[in-house]
């Protein structure tokens, strides 16, 4: 899982979008809002997106 952030300027879109491309087999999520600190802030799409992922991953090792 590969995340990145429109509005973050330390790790940009751009690279995530980069290391997603190398790395085979990877997920990318790109969020609109997102900066550096968007895993921590509440109300987060980015945390959302991570629960809605391990979740899945869970259920398909169950």
């Amino acid at each position: 899982m590969i995340i990145g952030g429109e509005k973050d300027q330390q790790t940009n879109e751009s690279s995530a979008i980069k290391i997603h491309k190398v790395i085979k087999g990877s997920q990318l999520y790109i969020d609109p809002l997102g900066d550096h600190y968007g895993l921590i802030r509440q109300n987060s799409t980015t945390l959302e997106y991570i629960s809605s992922y391990l979740s899945m991953e869970l259920s398909n090792v169950v």
